[in-house]
């Protein structure tokens, strides 16, 4: 008794540091999740659904970028295949079969640590480093 099945919040982020005269801010969107007997998750965007994240600087410098992050002990989503811009790069310049260890790295990219005999955990840390970031001063 007196307990809870499931705590959901979404909700809009802002953070400024210091609060009273902030040098670096972050906004974007977050959804949050405590679930009775699983465990909790912190996510903003998702692999497939990705989320406007804007940073700044000041009020000299902004970036803003679609990306994803993504914490918890559950449903946290697989991590998607590694870029074919990203397996090209290793297999240049290597005397070794390259494209065999992309396949390598890929699969092991697959294989968080969780229960035994499972290929993926969905509990852990997973995010994005987006390539194209936008730019722009501020007004």
């Amino acid at each position: 008794g007196g307990g809870f099945d499931r705590f959901e919040m979404n909700s809009k982020v802002e953070i400024k540091y210091p609060v009273a005269a902030p040098v670096l801010t972050a906004e974007s969107n977050m959804n949050f999740v405590i679930q009775d007997g699983e465990g909790w998750y912190i996510k903003i965007g998702t692999p497939m659904n990705r989320d406007r994240v804007r940073i700044g600087y000041k009020n000299v410098f902004s970036a803003e970028a679609q990306t994803y992050f993504e914490a918890g002990s559950f449903n946290i989503d697989d991590i998607p295949p590694v870029p074919a811009g990203i397996l090209a790069i290793m297999e240049r310049g290597n005397s070794k079969s390259r494209s065999e260890e992309g396949s390598n790295f890929q699969q092991a990219a697959h294989q968080i640590p969780g229960e035994p005999g499972k290929r993926v955990s969905k509990k852990g840390v997973i995010y994005n480093i987006p390539r194209n970031l936008y730019h722009y001063l501020s007004k």
